[in-house]
Parts: structure tokens; C-alpha cells; sequence
């Protein structure tokens, strides 16, 4: 069922995309016994009460409270009917691709190429689509279905452009030749975990569509392309390698 945002999911919508997203999937209520309260977004009054914490805002200040405690005995809410452990496959597999999503804001701050920017920062948002699409349940999944073959096919359009302008190594390259470079390499070992978590719910039928695991293995690709390209748009005559020559 459909479910309109109120202001208690605004917050998390935005999390998970600001765009792509008009409406808010509320989690199933976890059981009466849990004990847990309702989702509640609440001011506290910095002027009043023990709390200190933020007292820097000055009396009279309130903020908005961005959590919900239902966290607190050690299970999450999926984007449609369940929760799961936090130490659940898909929860890896969804913070692996959240620490990729990270790692490449550190080198899209750090790359020289302007065409490599534009590329980190597309990424990324259609990573946020990703997690999404793995926080999905079966009856959510076509409406969170937006990693597709259109999505696969410009990642290998990039990794034939870039194929085409650079010179691979034969030998292992040593991550570290330039900040940006370092980063991107950074990056993409973390998405091959990501892609290894994937596998893993793809074995054990949580996940049913081919291009979500299509689209990590051409990534981790790309990433290793824009690495050597960075590489090669410093000072450095050759990348450092494995095996001295």
C-alpha cells in the first residue's frame, strides 16, 4: 500500500534520495512486545532537562531529535514488510555499498579530471538507488527497481571510452601514486565487497534481478580504469607497480 510522506519519514526520504522518491515505505511495526514507542519526530528544549549536549546553540534553542531508539535492540526496518538483524547479509551488503558511496566522495574531492568527477558523482547517486533497491522487500521490489540494463549500459560505455585512452599495466599497481588515484582504488575494493555481499543474497534467492549484480562488476571495473587515468594525468612517467622493474 501506498503510503503518503509524513513529516515523522521525511527525513529518512530524503536520506535515500531527494529526487527519485516522491513517496515514503513506512517498515513494518516491530511487535508489541518489543516494547518499542512509535516513530516520533520531537523537539527538546535545550533551556530545560539535564541534557547539555547541544548547549552550545544557547538557551532557548530547540533542535530536532533524528532518532528513533527502535534501533536500539539490534535490528533495522527494510523498505516493506520485516526487519532484520543489523549483522543480516543484506544489511553488509547495503553498508558496503554505503562505505563505497563515502570513499568515492573522497576522491571525487580529489581527482584532477573534471570527466571524472561528473562520472564519480553520477555513481554515487545511482548508489543510493542501489541501497534502496536492496533494502526492498518482495512486495516493494518492482516499485524500487531502478538499477536496470540502461544503467549497466553507460557504465560500459565509460569503461570503453576510458579503455580507449589509457595504457594498462602488466603488472599490479601499488595504490598510492596520487591522492585521487589512491582513493578511487580505495573505492573500488570496497565495491568488490559490496559486489561478494550481492553474490551472496543472489545464492540465497533474496534478490531475483541480473542487472543489480551486472551493474556492481562493471563498476569495480570503471574504477580500476579511472584510477590508472588519474595516474596518468600526473607528473609520474608510470605507475608505481607490484614487481619492480
Amino acid at each position: 500500500m501506498k503510503m503518503t510522506c509524513c513529516p515523522d519519514y521525511r527525513f529518512r526520504s530524503r536520506i535515500i534520495s531527494p529526487v527519485w522518491m516522491p513517496d515514503c515505505v513506512h517498515p513494518a511495526p516491530k511487535p508489541i512486545s518489543s516494547g518499542m514507542q512509535p516513530f516520533k519526530l520531537v523537539s527538546l528544549p535545550i533551556a530545560s532537562g539535564t541534557c547539555t549536549a547541544h548547549s552550545k546553540y544557547g538557551p532557548g534553542v530547540s533542535v530536532n531529535k533524528f532518532y528513533t531508539g527502535k534501533g536500539d535492540d539490534g535490528t533495522t526496518g527494510l523498505l516493506g514488510e520485516g526487519w532484520v538483524p543489523k549483522y543480516d547479509l543484506r544489511m553488509e551488503a547495503i553498508g558496503s555499498v554505503d562505505e563505497a558511496s563515502a570513499a568515492l566522495g573522497v576522491a571525487r574531492g580529489l581527482v584532477v579530471s573534471p570527466e571524472n568527477r561528473i562520472r564519480i558523482l553520477r555513481v554515487q547517486r545511482e548508489l543510493y538507488q542501489l541501497m534502496a533497491e536492496l533494502a526492498s522487500t518482495p512486495e516493494t521490489a518492482d516499485r524500487f527497481h531502478t538499477i536496470d540494463s540502461q544503467k549497466v549500459e553507460c557504465l560500459e560505455a565509460d569503461i570503453v571510452e576510458l579503455g580507449q585512452q589509457v595504457s594498462l599495466p602488466r603488472e599490479f599497481i601499488i595504490p598510492g601514486d596520487t591522492p585521487g588515484s589512491a582513493a578511487l582504488d580505495l573505492a573500488r575494493t570496497i565495491v568488490r565487497r559490496a559486489e561478494r555481499r550481492i553474490v551472496e543474497l543472489f545464492a540465497r534467492d533474496d534478490l531475483s534481478k541480473p542487472d543489480l549484480l551486472m551493474y556492481i562488476n562493471r563498476l569495480s571495473s570503471l574504477l580500476f580504469l579511472m584510477e590508472i587515468a588519474e595516474s596518468a594525468d600526473s607528473d609520474r612517467e608510470h605507475p608505481t607497480l607490484a614487481k619492480e622493474i
